[in-house]
């Protein structure tokens, strides 16, 4: 077990074959962080027509330390209804006072006439309240971008691990970085679903949701 005041770690995979993600994504155990073993939330899948709304997740919790891991998939069958602007936020330390957060942000992308679909990435902090009033916001923004931009593929297996001021992103169990100096240290998790809503209908899924807590 990892000291409590000690973040543990990246995750280091010697070798990442679909046989080892689809494993670790049906997998109850946290093989990111172990001693953070509690599973409090999950597995759960689904959609959202909460366009353009952060829908926070439930139950609803304010969270230090965790680790939360999904699979985000496209529904690429529709791509007629996917504007390349829009994107699905996993919001973070989101705190209901400030309105201000997190989000690991993913957005689709396309290739070779449309034949190849990848999803690029980002971390930023998001404000979901007036920084002058206070008043909620009818979309967020988002500034202080910290990582991202490479290229990975739909679906795509995604994880946050929260460890105090340090955080680490990984999709489909690589690395992507690592934030050594969080300032917002704790807060819900939600999602910032900007995409576009027809017939109820939403382009994008999340898949075998977890969060794990120590």
């Amino acid at each position: 077990m990892a000291p409590t005041n000690q973040p543990s770690p990246p995750l280091a995979v010697q070798r990442i074959t679909k046989e080892e993600i689809e494993v670790v994504r049906n997998t109850s155990k946290n093989v990111y962080v172990p001693h953070m073993h509690n599973l409090i939330i999950g597995p759960k899948s689904f959609t959202s027509n909460q366009f353009g709304n952060v829908v926070l997740l439930e139950p609803q919790m304010d969270l230090a330390d965790f680790t939360l891991q999904a699979v985000l998939e496209w529904d690429v069958k529709n791509m007629e209804k996917i504007d390349f602007d829009d994107h699905l936020g996993l919001v973070f330390r989101l705190n209901s006072q400030t309105g201000k957060g997190y989000t690991f942000m993913w957005r689709l992308c396309s290739q070779y006439f449309k034949k190849v679909y990848l999803q690029t990435w980002g971390v930023y902090m998001i404000h979901t309240r007036s920084q002058l009033t206070g008043e909620p916001l009818m979309k967020p923004n988002y500034d202080g971008y910290f990582l991202g931009s490479e290229k990975k593929s739909n679906p795509v297996m995604v994880t946050i691990v929260a460890q105090g001021n340090t955080l680490d992103f990984y999709a489909n169990l690589e690395h992507l970085g690592r934030i050594e100096n969080a300032t917002i240290s704790r807060g819900k998790l939600a999602f910032d679903w900007m995409v576009p809503g027809t017939d109820y209908h939403c382009p994008i899924a999340v898949k075998d949701l977890k969060v794990w807590i120590p």
